[in-house]
């Protein structure tokens, strides 16, 4: 998963006082696990499946079973610290 952070730093007052700012996962990759059931080494389709007359579990369409698929939020932060 490719994911980049980006932070700035600022001392202040004989380098007493710092400001730090930043972002995370700048790039908003999302992190994805899944089985590659046709072997190829990399995803393709996620498996999908559907219900009909109130029995699940039917193959619809796809070819790698999905475990998890999560897009992942940026986060902001400032934080300030002084040395007495």
């Amino acid at each position: 998963r490719g994911q980049l952070d980006l932070q700035i730093a600022q001392k202040f007052i004989k380098a007493k006082l710092q400001v730090i700012a930043g972002v995370t996962n700048l790039l908003e990759d999302r992190l994805i696990i899944y089985q590659d059931l046709n072997g190829n080494k990399k995803f393709d389709e996620p498996l999908s499946v559907t219900s009909e007359m109130g029995h699940s579990g039917f193959y619809k369409s796809g070819i790698d079973n999905t475990i998890i698929n999560i897009k992942s939020q940026q986060k902001f932060f400032v934080r300030v610290s002084y040395l007495f």
